[in-house]
């Protein structure tokens, strides 16, 4: 079984892994950052309660994000056909049009039109996990698989639940002693955040140049479906 070193030194020289576990980190704080925040940001700038608030995103979560990961699966399988750099670029791509709808629902001062931008902006942020999770693990040997999974699941985490919400709260009371309604400070907060999906799109984008090679590196076909013995018989000594 390989180690945690021997895990990250092989994905160190992996340049598409890379760039995912900085892509998926960026979208973490991005996406899931934003939606930390937005229970309370609906409350500040709408007056609504934490219940009536919960009655939006409720749906949109279990409706939306069901929908769209269900999608995903589909379109995975259909890329693993014909070119495993297609999940990327899907990656890139969605999170590139979700940006907007990001960007505008912290725009607008109108709570009808914020509703129909939470759906395209929540539902559309659970695209991106199944396929960078396919993606990542295809781009280590079959032994550093479960760890290269926990090192994604650890630094997203760490971008979504520690980093986000405390930098974003900082910022917002530090705007809010600064302007005339303090209420409004959460709003600069996440669409200045909102701007960060263009990094995040940008990762992946870069990725997909090297993913077949990285693949190969790997010891994955480069269509994307795994050979077992083979990846097995790769180790970083074989493939240095």
């Amino acid at each position: 079984r390989a180690t945690l070193r021997e895990t990250l030194k092989f994905t160190g020289h992996q340049k598409s892994a890379v760039h995912i576990l900085a892509g998926a980190t960026v979208a973490t704080f991005w996406g899931w950052g934003i939606m930390w925040w937005l229970t309370a940001y609906l409350g500040r700038s709408y007056h609504l309660t934490p219940g009536d608030a919960g009655a939006i995103l409720g749906p949109i979560n279990l409706f939306g994000g069901g929908a769209i990961t269900l999608l995903t699966a589909w379109l995975v399988y259909v890329n693993g056909k014909i070119d495993l750099r297609r999940d990327a670029w899907l990656i890139a791509g969605t999170i590139l049009v979700t940006t907007v709808p990001g960007i505008w629902m912290f725009l607008t001062h109108s709570l009808a039109l914020t509703k129909w931008l939470l759906w395209i902006f929540v539902s559309l942020n659970y695209l991106y996990l199944g396929p960078t999770f396919g993606m990542l693990q295809n781009l280590v040997p079959a032994r550093m698989r479960g760890l290269i999974a926990a090192v994604l699941l650890f630094v997203a985490n760490v971008a979504n639940l520690a980093i986000a919400p405390q930098l974003m709260g900082i910022l917002s009371d530090v705007i809010a002693a600064r302007i005339p309604n303090p209420d409004e400070s959460l709003r600069y907060v996440l669409l200045g955040t909102a701007f960060t999906g263009v990094w995040a799109a940008w990762h992946y984008l870069v990725a997909a140049r090297t993913l077949k090679e990285d693949l190969a590196r790997a010891g994955s076909a480069a269509s994307g479906i795994a050979s077992p013995s083979s990846i097995a018989r790769t180790s970083p000594a074989h493939t240095a």
